[in-house]
């Protein structure tokens, strides 16, 4: 079902010119005129955003993803700062990868992917890969099933990057 959006740009302009310290509200307005095609009012936006509050990790991310296609080193090195300011989490690593393996530094990439798959499993409070765990005497551990419980979070890991080197490849053949 598709989702309405007439009106909201207007609803969230309001918004952004009544509270215009609002560092959140403003950023809400910078999504909004990216979802209709306004990307020189949302960068101009953006860039005031960034002089209020600098260290603002959602200003920080939108400003690596509207910074990737054209100049994709700056993007890069918005994620690392993030990632070094302690701001990172499974978008940033996951961008930071899909930018990495796109330049072809397919090993950095992979740790970032493995690094966001662990930060997503983190924070949903459940862990995404179910192993099956029961208590057991330390003396009775099959070093075999150990391996094999490895190999198969190993290879979790690996076909989620697998995936997103393809849809890397996929973005690069379609031009974006």
């Amino acid at each position: 079902m598709p989702m309405q959006r007439k009106g909201r740009v207007e609803r969230v302009r309001k918004e952004a010119k009544a509270a215009p310290q609002d560092v959140t509200k403003q950023l809400r307005y910078v999504l909004a005129l990216l979802r209709e095609g306004e990307g020189d009012e949302a960068q101009r936006l953006l860039a005031e955003v960034e002089k209020r509050d600098p260290n603002n990790a959602d200003a920080r991310f939108l400003r690596a993803e509207l910074s990737q296609r054209e100049h994709p080193d700056k993007a890069v090195i918005t994620l690392n700062k993030m990632i070094d300011s302690k701001q990172d989490g499974y978008a940033v690593r996951l961008l930071l990868a899909k930018l990495l393996i796109a330049r072809g530094d397919d090993l950095t990439g992979d740790r970032q992917i493995a690094s966001a798959t662990l930060e997503l499993a983190m924070s949903r409070g459940k862990p995404l890969i179910l192993l099956p765990c029961e208590p057991v005497n330390p003396r009775e551990i099959d070093p075999e099933s150990v391996e094999l419980r490895h190999a198969q979070a190993a290879t979790a890991v690996l076909n989620s990057s697998t995936r997103v080197r393809q849809a890397t490849k996929a973005h690069r053949w379609m031009g974006f």
